[in-house]
């Protein structure tokens, strides 16, 4: 199009004003030289292996990664003996996808992409990999229900991964919520969280929405000027939260969580207008209370279109990149801000040497400094490179390196709430360790990194080298994942981030837990008995009256034809736990498929919305149409340490009426919790459907001994009989 396009792998770098050689590092930080990339790093994360996993297009830096991805070694230096570039053989376009690092395991999920393979681009698929760090491999695992390009992904207070947004084919708008569950390799949809004023064309509200766990357990999130909560129970729910004041917005902006529900937002757009000049504004939403507060604070000195926030170990904010026409050379930013929470002020730094535009990314390291990398793709610009900034904690006041704390034994995993002893080397006229952070391992992508967020942590003196340190007591301040865990001095000098697991709490945790919530429940009618009856329960008595707002939705029955549409505002009087509605049904005399409906929750007021969807089955009174089923369990044989054991129960011949049954393990040889985890429940078999998988987790005890068995039993069903053989049995092999 006549745009210049400077090849900065290979040829002229435009001349800095601030080269490594003659930086003003006091108060103004340090940047390395231009480093040659494999590839444009329109991703980066850091995995709990210190390395950091780059992706998004080829070598020559043409856009889409179907072919190649890199993992940098920053012990080994920046030379190319320092990467690993590995073909991509799994067929998937990972360019835009959303990765987010499993919480348990440390390995990267990788969800969504490009059908670029296909010949067709900017479409999306629903494939979902998984990056192993150790073994620096991809492989597919369970796709997605929908297609997705540019989702976000979140990792939840239970240790599994919410993924939001997106468009698949035809530019539609993916409005339904999925969650991974790394236990089952299973997707599971949250159909009551989907919402079209949350995600869709408007303002390009599907592209990489502002996703964050906040205090209260929900997901607090931004897309154009719309706020949101979600809640990921059930089968989840939303709440529309207001809007964002015409100041940074839109998804050319950034937005980093840099205090427990605290989230700073920088550049953008003003008005919505991403085509616009970008603004120097910066806003803070704070959602620790009851709703989002938006207020401005100062200005960045530079108007910032795609610009990179990055949180740093003394939480403070860096903002890099960025121009004042999106992804353009017009009013490139080379000159980086930091932002002091504490003072409200931003500060200047030393320049960058190259611009850093549109799939930009930001990445803080181990090390404390910050690698910033890519850009183009489309653009102006083809970095294939990268820059690494030092930030002026890392320099003496009057000139040199200055004096770091070492982090020489510590746990590298814990419980949530436990007091960590934390030993350290002290040089001589060193300053001790008076503070402790965490910051969790970043995923960048498109000016939003979806994984970092700073906690400070409360500090003990514990003799001349060593601090105790109480980690946080909530899964929702601090979700189970992987964080570097920093001792500052007094001059607020970081030590080395020492990588840290915080464990997944057994019982899963988060969400909402100790929030007074409302939720729908499922619910039955037949044909001909007049209405179906709905039950809406708060978890908690209130002092103070409770609303909410019961709609019904289509699914296979229709408003009209086969039930009233209802619509009404529900009351809950102080004390009242529990409400019924009645939602009238047709007798329509024709022989027909069990049919449903939807109850949806919305507009809460002085609660919060739980399980926000129900399904209502409507059974056929016109006769029954098929002969009485029959539910059967099969036996599975599983050797120890290679995941659950996955035990199907079969429904023969299929129902056109709603099946239930009861299951539980019952110990044999094999003992719970010792050798599996014990697991009971409720099957439910709706019209048709002739199978469901129970998911058994089996317990690796590095024990010699023989083969084990238990039994999972079904009970109690409903509208089908039990086979003579009503149990299954688990062998479990020793390996």
């Amino acid at each position: 199009n006549g745009d210049q396009v400077w090849e900065t792998n290979t040829c002229c770098h435009p001349k800095g004003n601030n080269n490594p050689g003659n930086n003003n590092v006091n108060g103004m930080g340090q940047w390395s030289n231009v480093i040659n990339w494999p590839n444009i790093a329109l991703h980066s994360v850091l995995t709990p292996n210190k390395t950091v996993l780059t992706y998004g297009t080829d070598k020559r830096g043409i856009q889409g990664a179907r072919l190649y991805y890199d993992i940098w070694d920053p012990a080994k230096g920046i030379g190319a003996n320092a990467h690993n570039t590995l073909p991509n053989t799994t067929g998937t376009d990972i360019f835009c996808t959303a990765p987010a690092i499993i919480p348990e395991t440390g390995e990267i999920l990788l969800s969504g992409g490009d059908r670029r393979g296909s010949g067709i681009v900017n479409d999306g698929v629903n494939d979902a990999l998984i990056f192993n760090s150790k073994r620096e491999t991809l492989r597919r695992t369970t796709s997605m229900a929908n297609a997705r390009w540019y989702p976000t992904a979140t990792a939840l207070p239970n240790g599994e991964i919410f993924i939001h947004g997106g468009r698949a084919g035809k530019k539609e708008p993916i409005i339904v919520p999925e969650i991974f569950n790394p236990k089952t390799n299973q997707w599971r949809s949250l159909t009551g969280a989907a919402s079209p004023q949350i995600i869709s064309g408007a303002e390009s509200r599907w592209f990489y929405p502002r996703n964050f766990v906040i205090p209260d357990g929900r997901i607090f999130g931004m897309t154009g000027s719309q706020m949101y909560y979600l809640s990921t129970q059930g089968r989840g729910g939303y709440t529309l939260a207001g809007k964002l004041p015409p100041k940074s917005t839109q998804y050319t902006s950034s937005a980093v969580m840099f205090e427990p529900g605290k989230i700073l937002q920088v550049g953008g757009s003003k008005n919505g207008a991403v085509k616009q000049p970008a603004p120097k504004d910066a806003i803070v939403v704070d959602v620790t209370g009851k709703n989002p507060v938006v207020k401005s604070v100062a200005p960045m000195k530079f108007p910032r279109s795609w610009p990179d926030a990055t949180v740093l170990p003394t939480g403070e904010v860096l903002v890099t990149g960025g121009s004042l026409k999106a992804n353009t050379l017009v009013g490139t930013v080379e000159v980086p801000e930091i932002w002091n929470p504490k003072t409200n002020q931003w500060k200047s730094l030393a320049k960058a040497q190259l611009p850093r535009l549109y799939h930009s990314t930001a990445l803080l390291l181990p090390d404390a400094r910050v690698l910033v990398a890519g850009g183009g793709a489309p653009g102006p610009l083809r970095n294939t490179n990268a820059e690494i900034f030092s930030p002026p904690y890392l320099f003496a006041k009057g000139g040199g390196l200055a004096k770091r704390l070492k982090i020489v034994n510590s746990a590298d995993a814990s419980d949530h709430g436990k007091t960590l002893a934390v030993k350290y080397t002290i040089g001589a006229g060193q300053q001790k360790a008076i503070r402790a952070t965490l910051v969790r391992n970043g995923s960048a992508t498109h000016s939003f990194n979806m994984e970092q967020r700073f906690i400070e942590l409360d500090l003990q003196q514990a003799g001349p080298d060593q601090v105790n340190v109480k980690l946080p007591g909530s899964v929702n301040i601090a979700p189970p994942g992987f964080y570097m865990l920093f001792l500052l001095d007094a001059n607020n000098v970081p030590s080395d981030g020492h990588m840290l697991k915080l464990n997944v709490p057994a019982g899963g945790g988060g969400d909402n837990k100790g929030q007074l919530q409302v939720t729908v429940s499922d619910a039955t009618v037949t044909e001909g008995v007049g209405s179906a009856k709905i039950t809406i329960s708060l978890s908690a008595a209130s002092n103070k009256q409770v609303k909410v707002r019961v709609k019904t939705a289509n699914a296979t029955a229709q408003a009209g034809a086969d039930f009233n549409f209802t619509n009404i505002l529900l009351t809950f009087q102080p004390g009242q736990t529990i409400k019924e509605i009645l939602v009238p049904v047709k007798n329509d005399n024709k022989q027909e498929a069990t049919e449903t409906f939807k109850i949806q929750l919305s507009q809460p007021r002085n609660a919060i919305i739980g399980d926000g969807e129900a399904a209502v089955t409507i059974t056929d009174n016109d006769g029954v149409k098929t002969a009485q089923s029959t539910l059967t369990i099969n036996n599975v044989t599983k050797k120890e340490g290679r995941g659950a054991a996955k035990i199907i129960v079969t429904l023969k011949p299929p129902s056109n009426r709603q099946v239930k049954v009861n299951y539980a393990t019952v110990n044999g040889s094999a003992k719970s919790p010792a050798d599996y985890g014990s697991k009971k429940g409720v099957l439910t078999f709706n019209a048709g459907q002739t199978t469901k998988n129970i998911f058994i987790t089996i317990k690796n005890d590095n024990q010699n001994e023989g083969n084990e068995t238990l039994k999972v039993k079904l009970s109690n069903p409903v509208n089908a009989v039990l086979s003579p053989v009503a149990a299954g049995t688990i062998i479990i092999q020793n390996k």
